[in-house]
């Protein structure tokens, strides 16, 4: 129903996705694993997903701006 709908709405809205928790910590994100494997084989198999392709731009260009000011947290060794 609408009201369950809502109500579970409502008990959840401080739920932090994480991707975004890992941006805001400065961690690394899933986002190669998970957005960039679907944009690879998306392409691989000449498939257009634009709105994919925008958030994962958008996503790297996140990461990229966290590594640059210092604020990223590596979480594996350095290779």
């Amino acid at each position: 129903s609408l009201d369950s709908l809502l109500g579970s709405i409502a008990r959840h809205r401080a739920n932090r996705n994480s991707t975004l928790a890992d941006l805001e910590a400065g961690r690394p994100t899933e986002t190669p694993f998970i957005l960039g494997a679907l944009v690879g084989e998306a392409r691989r198999l000449n498939v257009p997903v634009p709105v994919a392709e925008a958030a994962l731009a958008e996503l790297e260009r996140l990461e990229g701006e966290a590594r640059r000011s210092g604020s990223w947290k590596r979480t594996t060794p350095a290779e």
